[in-house]
């Protein structure tokens, strides 16, 4: 019974979370300024990561899994998409985005 109150409790806080950052536009600053806190917004960054990856727990040793979240924690976390990205050459360069325009751009009509 008890597991069932701290379940729905985690529910209600989550659901208060929530209806405050769609107020607030908190995550992609709809409503003009963008005045959300930098550590808030990391922090959410994080908490969607431990989120998303809470699954692999159950399939991944744990000596594992978190050194290889904590290594990606800080790229997850660091906001570059706010300050223009951070664009690799090597990434942009691979040849599998070639294969996709040439894909993309052929004729499609039989």
């Amino acid at each position: 019974m008890s597991w069932l109150l701290i379940q729905l409790g985690i529910i209600v806080c989550v659901l208060l979370l929530l209806r405050f950052l769609e107020g607030s536009a908190a995550m992609r600053g709809t409503k003009g300024e963008d005045n959300f806190p930098v550590i808030l917004k990391k922090g959410l960054r994080g908490m969607f990561l431990l989120i998303m990856a809470s699954p692999l727990f159950a399939i991944v040793p744990l000596y594992i899994l978190i050194p290889v979240l904590l290594v990606y924690l800080p790229s997850y976390t660091d906001l570059s998409e706010l300050n223009g990205g951070r664009p690799s050459l090597w990434m942009k360069n691979l040849w599998t985005w070639k294969f996709v325009k040439y894909d993309l751009s052929s004729d499609l009509t039989p």
